[in-house]
């Protein structure tokens, strides 16, 4: 009889731990979610840690070595950077020397690499060895001198020379500035840029 009452109470209290236990998930599945197990609103912008942006190192310009030569102080060679102008390398070369033609420069050309600034000048110049001057103050003497040395005077370029030459054997020596605009291609703006570098006798 006790061994039957025995097996009895085993049974009931294995009947009453399975029920316990399906009772027990019952109430966890019927039970409301908690707010740390709630799933995640992806709608939610989440924030993001983006480094600052880094700043561009602007490129170093090549370095240019330029040759400046004419009517400027110091002629020579100079050393630039391939952003710089034509008139800085002028300034760097000393700036404009007396007599310059201003006007026949870019000075605001950019420069490049073995390029090279001629600063032309008013005054005459020699001319494959030939002496422009004469005994006169340092004057060209137009009733003198040769096509050769009359293309060294500013604005007087090859068949100019020809002309001048050739007018002056026909008709005689000038006498004068006026006499010299009667060339044809010599005009008051010419005379005016060669009077003070020129003599008739």
């Amino acid at each position: 009889m006790e061994t039957m009452t025995r097996a009895v109470v085993l049974r009931v209290a294995i009947w009453g731990v399975i029920g316990f236990g399906v009772v027990l998930i019952v109430w966890q599945m019927l039970t409301p979610v908690t707010e740390s197990a709630q799933a995640v609103d992806v709608s939610t912008p989440v924030p993001v840690c983006v480094p600052p942006p880094v700043a561009e190192i602007p490129p170093v310009p090549a370095p240019v070595v330029v040759y400046v030569s004419g009517a400027v102080a110091a002629p020579g060679l100079y050393e630039g950077t391939a952003d710089m102008r034509v008139g800085e390398m002028v300034a760097l070369a000393g700036g404009l020397g007396v007599g310059a033609q201003v006007e026949q420069l870019n000075m605001a050309e950019p420069i490049y690499d073995a390029m090279h600034i001629h600063v032309p000048v008013y005054a005459p110049t020699l001319d494959m060895g030939l002496a422009v001057a004469t005994a006169q103050q340092g004057l060209l003497n137009v009733n003198r001198a040769t096509a050769a040395e009359l293309e060294a005077l500013p604005g007087i370029g090859p068949s100019l020379a020809q002309r001048i030459v050739a007018y002056r054997e026909a008709h005689g020596a000038f006498a004068d500035a006026e006499a010299l605009g009667a060339v044809p291609g010599v005009g008051d703006a010419l005379i005016q840029k060669i009077l003070a570098l020129i003599v008739f006798a």
